[in-house]
């Protein structure tokens, strides 16, 4: 064999890609926990633009890489589906891309059955190869995010594709089956889908990850397609960024637990740099939100006239979202 031939099986071999043509265990019982009580509004109407705004305009588009910790980072990777997620009232875990899942008998895997009806908002489906092409993602060298390097090779060990819309993920570690599902979705960790049709593009990947390897500079300003109801329609560099509803035929409202969200059309989020002045614009009725995060908004500067006179309702709430665990050593 040529030796340039040798060269090149030697680099495929070692291509972090996800496995295909995996078996589906017999045996298996399948969880999806749609008879959870519902838990939106039913006189939730459709439409208006929700004006609020952010303190400087982000660095980067991209969800993963240098700059990407945005404060949009909730539209781009926090806030989208994932397989699963916590009811907010139960705690039990109930669906979004993924319509049931069964746990393996070695502690370290998760099968999914995902929605066949999901897309991407360009109106390309949501499929195994998403996933698949996740893994090789996350772990290229090219996104320049040692984070998820780093968690897609030593927590992930493999995912893996038993048909067009069934999957297995499988932990480096053996858990508990709480463990692994909030591995899976937590939602800061990244372990979602990745539009295979918009980055893949192997003209362009020389060190054969299957990554372009300009990946953060092609992709610094460019949005990619989304799975959630909102995607990224209008950015004036410097100024602000739309977000608009996918419609009222997203495809998350085939999902009981997505009836009555997302009701709002858009979202603009205008750059505002100073606090105070993005305050004043509030009270003025330019932005729709404002957070009074410190003891001083709250008791001091939101006892103006307007709030005095209801004008301005303010809100105390309280969540238990799961949160991520960071150890410094």
């Amino acid at each position: 064999m040529h030796k340039n031939t040798l060269l090149i099986a030697a680099v495929l071999a070692a291509i972090p890609f996800g496995s295909s043509a995996s078996e589906l265990p017999s045996g298996l019982t399948w969880i999806s926990n749609m008879d959870e009580p519902l838990f939106a509004s039913e006189e939730a109407k459709f439409g208006g633009t929700l004006r609020t705004h952010m303190s400087s305009f982000p660095q980067t588009l991209r969800s993963v890489g240098p700059d990407s910790n945005s404060g949009l980072r909730h539209y781009f990777m926090d806030g989208t589906p994932k397989l699963a997620a916590r009811h907010p009232n139960t705690g039990n875990w109930i669906p979004q891309l993924a319509e049931a899942w069964a746990y393996g008998d070695d502690n370290q895997t998760v099968y999914f059955k995902l929605n066949p009806k999901a897309k991407w908002s360009d109106g390309e489906n949501v499929d195994a190869d998403d996933y698949l092409f996740m893994l090789t993602y996350n772990r290229s060298k090219d996104i320049v995010a040692p984070w998820y390097n780093d968690f897609f090779t030593n927590k992930i060990e493999d995912v893996s594709k038993i048909d067009d819309y069934t999957i297995a993920i499988k932990s480096a570690t053996k858990m508990s089956q709480e463990e692994l599902m909030i591995q899976i979705n937590l939602p800061s960790n990244g372990l979602q889908p990745r539009p295979e049709h918009f980055f893949a593009n192997p003209k362009k990947d020389e060190n054969g990850d299957g990554i372009e390897d300009n990946f953060v500079r092609k992709f610094n300003f460019k949005a990619e397609p989304t799975t959630w109801a909102y995607y990224m329609s209008n950015v004036k560099k410097g100024k602000s960024v739309t977000f608009k509803h996918v419609g009222e035929d997203w495809w998350g409202y085939s999902n009981r637990y997505y009836k009555n969200r997302y009701n709002v059309e858009k979202v603009r989020l205008t750059v505002i740099r100073d606090s105070d002045i993005a305050r004043k614009h509030f009270e003025k009725g330019d932005l729709d939100v404002f957070g009074l995060v410190l003891p001083s908004l709250w008791h001091e500067k939101a006892d103006s006239k307007p709030y005095r006179q209801g004008y301005i309702q303010k809100f105390w709430g309280y969540n238990q979202t799961a949160q991520a665990l960071v150890v410094f050593g």
